[in-house]
């Protein structure tokens, strides 16, 4: 199955990793995720479960405290922000 250029929309073989026409380099399909992308992902997702923790800590006694709670959302969030930023200067 012959495959397009992203960059200028010409056709490209199977066999060609750049394209002829533009010289761009043919982009993976489905690239894998790199460490600094799912190191990311664990912060986000640690995000979300302190902000709920933080929620629930105001309902429920089993919880910590709400200072703590809303100290590490608001410490996860900055993490959370700094690993976007560097997943961005890796994509270019």
């Amino acid at each position: 199955m012959m495959d397009k250029c992203l960059d200028c929309n010409s056709t490209l073989k199977d066999d060609e990793l750049v394209c002829y026409t533009c010289g761009s380099a043919r982009r993976q399909k489905n690239p894998k995720p790199t460490m600094a992308q799912r190191g990311a992902l664990i912060v986000k997702v640690l995000f979300v479960i302190s902000g709920l923790f933080t929620v629930a800590s105001l309902f429920l006694p089993a919880t910590p405290s709400f200072t703590k709670c809303l100290a590490t959302t608001i410490i996860l969030m900055f993490v959370n922000r700094s690993a976007e930023q560097m997943v961005e200067k890796q994509k270019g």
